[in-house]
């Protein structure tokens, strides 16, 4: 990582620009001080004995940014879902046994409405529209749990990233 500033600032000035791997170079046999190590890289590059490393293209080293950062976004999402489905868990919702998933606009219905401080599981499974509104007998079955004030801050997706605290308690003492 330290050298991309590095080469990325060179490389537009040099026709060919080598990176070289450090572990590659201290296998070659040779005298490595710090005032001869320019001088003997490039009389060591010049006989062979060193190949450059692969560095991609702008526009490929572009697109391989883009798609880690997307990845990491939905391995993100990934964990959010899964944190939520441990929350409705832990407060004895269990809505995964009827809904397919929880992040689809039933559930976020439903979500919502425990968020806001709906617990009556028939007012909730009113809500469900789609594929899961014929199954409010099940869904009502499922959310029959212990929804408290306490889990209404971890699932709400405007609290992502912000600091939580109990209820009752200032953010500074939690």
């Amino acid at each position: 990582m330290y050298w991309k500033p590095v080469y990325y600032a060179l490389e537009g000035f040099f026709d060919e620009l080598w990176l070289c791997n450090a572990q590659h170079v201290k296998n070659v046999p040779g005298r490595k001080t710090d005032l001869s190590d320019a001088e003997w890289l490039a009389d060591v590059a010049a006989h062979g004995l060193v190949r450059p490393s692969f560095v991609p293209p702008p526009e490929i080293r572009e697109l391989r940014e883009l798609t880690r950062y997307r990845k990491t976004q939905v391995d993100a999402r990934g964990r959010e879902i899964q944190r939520l489905e441990k929350t409705l868990q832990d407060a004895g919702i269990k809505l995964t046994s009827v809904a397919s998933v929880v992040w689809g606009v039933s559930s976020r219905k439903i979500i919502e409405a425990l968020i806001a401080g709906e617990r009556n599981p028939a007012v909730l499974a009113d809500l469900a529209v789609g594929k899961l509104r014929p199954k409010t007998a099940q869904l009502e079955e499922a959310l029959d749990g212990r929804f408290g004030n306490h889990h209404a801050p971890t699932p709400h997706p405007k609290n992502q990233g912000k600091p939580r605290s109990a209820p009752g308690v200032p953010l500074h003492r939690a």
